[in-house]
């Protein structure tokens, strides 16, 4: 579980606008990983904006919830009365006749009636992990795509959501120790006008 960020909301422009997320996600994307029975992983997210596009930041909170070692639950708030849910379901990691991949489906953002649903596989090969996938974000379809290695000292990450709208997110992510994680990632965006943005991560996961 080293290097991923758990239940993290993430305020992205364009396909993402004004979204929040809650299931195991990478930088921007979520990923075939799944917390183990009764993990739990909460968070903090400052996230700041290309000062010609919004010069304020964006504060969010979120929770997560593994069971079964094959489902998660998740909560996300902007502290501002925006709420949402998320939902994910493991299909297999590394089984016998499938090691080292990994699929999962699931819905997140959801609040009333809409959702964003995706399905994301994983391939391990030796400490570089590469994530790829598709998802419809705000009734719009796009592919996710990532990449995550250990580089010792932190753990690299970058993701990518295709599309006018879409972003490409560039991370490195540090276990502290005890339980806590922290991340930060700059997101440049496919289209010029969305603007750059960048946010500030601090994580802590634990088992009850």
């Amino acid at each position: 579980m080293k290097g991923i960020r758990y239940g993290v909301i993430v305020g992205t422009v364009g396909l993402m606008s004004a979204s929040q997320a809650s299931p195991t996600m990478l930088v921007s994307i979520p990923i075939a990983d799944t917390l183990g029975h009764r993990e739990v992983a909460i968070g903090h997210t400052i996230t700041g904006f290309q000062p010609s596009v919004d010069k304020k930041f964006a504060h969010s909170a979120s929770f997560t919830i593994g069971g079964f070692d094959r489902f998660e639950i998740g909560g996300s708030t902007d502290y501002l009365g925006y709420q949402t849910f998320s939902l994910k379901y493991s299909l297999w990691d590394s089984p016998s006749w499938a090691p080292n991949t990994a699929l999962a489906v699931g819905v997140m953002n959801v609040r009333g009636k809409d959702q964003d649903r995706y399905v994301v596989g994983r391939y391990d090969l030796g400490s570089v992990r590469f994530h790829a996938g598709a998802a419809r974000l705000v009734n719009v379809g796009a592919g996710i795509f990532g990449i995550d290695a250990d580089l010792k000292f932190a753990t690299g990450q970058a993701d990518h959501i295709s599309g006018k709208d879409g972003y490409t997110w560039l991370a490195l992510s540090r276990d502290l120790g005890s339980g806590f994680n922290v991340q930060f990632a700059l997101g440049l965006p496919n289209t010029k006008e969305n603007g750059w943005q960048h946010f500030y991560f601090a994580g802590y996961g634990f088992r009850f």
